[in-house]
């Protein structure tokens, strides 16, 4: 199955045509499988790229199918980035047919976190925000090396960027000095914060493992509900890119079988978290740096007294 889904997207890229502009000739043709990636070379690359990113705002990369479109826009870039990971577990074969750069593959390995000694890296590394300065790196590299005559732009790009992460990375320790250790426990429905965890002092909970893609049983809602009961968790959050029914399940869960605890809140709607995509281009979310600002702002806002 795996194999036709390839053939036929590779047949699709034979046939497709270069549909790049007039104004766009001479640009470097960037591909990225997410809208986290895609934001990167947007603010590295400037207008000497002309950018496509895959995966639409919402969408979740650990179930995500590629359509005929995708093979095509493969097809005629210049360059193609991807996380690596398995983070885009149903585009493997895919991107490693077309060589695209894996950004989280470039990372020391001893950076890498995984949940146990049988399970699969945990590619969510944008959440520790020191350790995806690293993989912007990666992309001012490549940017550099494709397109020699634009490096000095790239380079002056990239430098700037990068200190503006750096006092992000300062910004979120400060907001989150705020929130009383005792509070700091992150509850949402996939284990995607393990980063942000390690990198800024809280304690997560997911209700799925680091991919979507995992089954949620029985046990899995009710060993949650009653850590919510027993630790008396302030709130819950939603993901943008997840399902909220699972969460809202152990929530139930947990107020029939503790009825004595304070009320947790479930965080949704326009304050849920931005886990594995960013907003619209355009908004405030449309950025890493304002996905990554939202979640703070939210998590002090709902486990701050």
């Amino acid at each position: 199955m795996k194999f036709r889904l390839l053939t036929m997207l590779m047949l699709v890229v034979a046939v497709g045509c270069d549909t790049v502009s007039t104004a766009d000739r001479g640009k470097v043709r960037v591909v990225t499988t997410t809208s986290i990636l895609g934001d990167a070379v947007r603010q590295i690359g400037g207008d000497t790229v002309v950018l496509t990113v895959l995966m639409p705002p919402g969408t979740d990369p650990h179930n995500y199918a590629p359509v005929s479109s995708d093979a095509v826009a493969l097809g005629d870039a210049d360059l193609i980035f991807c996380h690596g990971l398995h983070l885009e577990g149903k585009m493997v074969d895919l991107l490693e047919d077309r060589h695209a750069i894996a950004v989280g593959k470039r990372l020391d390995r001893a950076r890498i976190r995984r949940v146990d000694e049988d399970s699969a890296d945990d590619p969510h590394v944008w959440f520790d925000v020191p350790l995806w300065s690293q993989c912007v790196t990666v992309v001012v590299e490549e940017l550099c090396r494709v397109a020699p005559a634009h490096a000095e732009d790239y380079r002056s790009r990239g430098a700037a960027y990068l200190a503006e992460l750096k006092a992000l990375d300062a910004e979120i320790r400060t907001k989150i000095a705020t929130i009383p250790p005792a509070n700091r426990i992150l509850v949402t429905s996939h284990d995607a914060f393990g980063y942000f965890a390690s990198a800024y002092g809280v304690e997560v909970k997911g209700l799925q493992g680091v991919s979507t893609s995992s089954a949620v049983g029985t046990k899995d809602l009710d060993d949650l509900a009653d850590y919510l009961g027993r630790k008396r968790v302030r709130a819950i959050f939603t993901e943008t890119s997840t399902p909220t029914k699972g969460l809202a399940k152990v929530l139930d869960l947990t107020r029939s079988r503790y009825p004595n605890a304070p009320p947790t809140v479930l965080v949704a709607g326009d304050e849920a978290l931005y886990s594995d995509s960013l907003g619209a281009v355009g908004t405030p979310t449309g950025t890493y740096v304002g996905t990554v600002r939202h979640d703070v702002d939210v998590l002090v806002k709902y486990l701050k007294p």
